[in-house]
């Protein structure tokens, strides 16, 4: 059978034209696809943003020295070692000068008073002028107690003599589970082993 140059003609148009909506159909079907990913990756990015703004919101600077309450070396003192940190006192700040004498008496114990059911430790920090404390504990190398305290604020041009006292009472919770708390043998502050001292009454 033969075919005449116009049907021959007419065939290939038609052929031409389907190809052609077939590439158009096609790239209309994943145009779509491209921008939903792209709508999907903004929208992930505005709510990270939007989750980061909240936690920056909820963030609140300590005001004043405080026990940094549930922090991860207190809550392990309590339920571990079998003591809870419960009270701090911050004296004004005193001897706001940079003498031999007021240097000499960081991260010294003035007294250790023992109750049926606590004790507390009473000692000096120089620190600067204008600080604030975070107060926490712990119990390091078995039985020293490291008594640590976070300065924070205001920065002055001066260092001077804080006055703290730190009361520990016994958590019974390890004593109704069978298990004894910590024997504490030394006390030392804020990690440094030169302040170390035994642990008994003064």
């Amino acid at each position: 059978m033969r075919f005449s140059k116009n049907r021959i003609g007419a065939v290939l148009i038609i052929l031409m034209l389907l190809f052609s909506c077939e590439t158009k159909t096609h790239q209309t079907e994943t145009k779509p696809e491209h921008t939903k990913k792209a709508a999907i990756i903004l929208q992930e990015k505005q709510v990270d943003t939007v989750v980061s703004n909240q936690i920056q919101n909820k963030i609140i600077a300590p005001k004043g020295s405080q026990i940094f309450d549930e922090s991860v070396k207190l809550r392990y003192l309590r339920t571990v070692n079998g003591y809870r940190l419960t009270a701090i006192k911050v004296d004004e700040c005193e001897d706001s000068d940079d003498s031999i004498e007021v240097a000499n008496s960081d991260k010294t114990i003035s007294e250790i008073t023992f109750k049926e059911d606590s004790f507390s430790i009473t000692f000096s920090a120089v620190e600067n002028c204008c600080s604030a404390f975070l107060c926490e504990a712990e119990i390091i190398d078995k039985a020293t107690l490291n008594i640590i305290y976070h300065p924070f604020g205001r920065h002055c041009s001066c260092n001077c003599k804080f006055e703290m006292e730190y009361t520990f009472t016994f958590d019974d919770a390890l004593e109704e589970i069978g298990q004894k708390r910590t024997v504490i043998k030394y006390v030392q502050f804020n990690n440094e082993p030169t302040s170390r001292v035994e642990f008994k009454n003064k």
